[in-house]
């Protein structure tokens, strides 16, 4: 008996088909065990879960009945080998993937820095033919100003016999000023009794006045312009200084007195010189005739 059971085992190692017949069998009767459960209500998802957490098993379990502990060794072996590749392998793989991603992000920071220096470029040029442009309408209006001057100076006369001049004239004033005001430039509104700004204003002389505070404008000569914000000319103005306080009486008395004494020291070293010139020559006189 033990003899025929040991022909048969070796028969069965020999044979794999023997082993994949009861797979085989063994899985008919899980797929018709699995058909009854779904009748009985068991949905899909539960039947499939349990059929794949049952047959890897089984599975193992035939095979080792059926390989020796030899062959799994070797089976072993070999597997381990090829996980031992495989995990080299990947890693491999992901030290390129952080190398690709680094250089792109490389080249993402390049590509983000190249758009804002363009930007940034593109800012600055916009600016500077901006700056370029009222830079030259400024210098073009100022040319002008001396014409403005003469206009307002020929408005100011009031002479019955020229009105009609004056009135042509105040056209093309009106004109000039509508001209430059769409440049946005324009005059200032410098008035007397305004005080002086020394962004706005240059002062060309003073004046002692005492019914105004110390610079304070009394007359604009030369009427000054802004063009936006900025001043194309600046306004010519004459403004107002304290007088000086009057001099006591003793020190003006003590100050002639003092005049009048070196006036005086004066006029005696002046005699004294003639004296002493006179007395030289006679030396001489008197030398020469010995």
């Amino acid at each position: 008996m033990t003899e025929d059971k040991e022909k048969n085992e070796s028969k069965e190692r020999n044979n794999p088909g023997s082993v994949e017949s009861k797979s085989k069998s063994k899985l008919e009767k899980k797929t018709s065990e699995s058909k009854n459960k779904k009748e009985k209500g068991k949905s899909e998802d539960s039947v499939a879960t349990e059929e794949a957490e049952k047959y890897p098993i089984e599975k193992k379990k035939e095979l080792l009945e059926y390989y020796s502990k030899e062959e799994l060794a070797e089976e072993f072996r070999k597997v381990k080998k090829e996980l031992v590749e495989g995990r080299d392998q990947v890693e491999e793989l992901q030290k390129a993937v952080k190398e690709l991603q680094e250089e792109v992000k490389n080249w993402k920071n390049k590509y983000m820095r190249l758009q804002a220096d363009f930007e940034n470029a593109q800012k600055r040029w916009v600016k500077s033919r901006q700056e370029l442009r009222s830079q030259n309408t400024a210098n073009v209006i100022k040319d002008f100003l001396p014409l403005y001057d003469s206009f307002q100076k020929a408005l100011e006369e009031k002479n019955e016999k020229n009105q009609k001049e004056i009135e042509f004239l105040r056209q093309f004033y009106n004109q000039f000023l509508n001209l430059c005001k769409s440049y946005n430039a324009k005059p200032m509104e410098t008035k007397k009794g305004h005080s002086f700004d020394y962004n706005l204003h240059e002062a060309v002389t003073t004046i002692e006045r005492e019914d105004l505070a110390p610079n304070t404008i009394v007359d604009v000569i030369q009427e000054g312009w802004k063009i936006n914000k900025d001043v194309l000319r600046y306004a010519k103005v004459v403004l107002s200084r304290k007088p000086k306080p009057p001099e006591p009486k003793e020190e003006k008395e003590e100050e002639k007195k003092e005049t009048e004494e070196t006036k005086e020291e004066e006029q005696e070293n002046k005699k004294d010189s003639k004296e002493e010139t006179v007395n030289n020559d006679e030396t001489k006189e008197t030398q020469d005739n010995e």
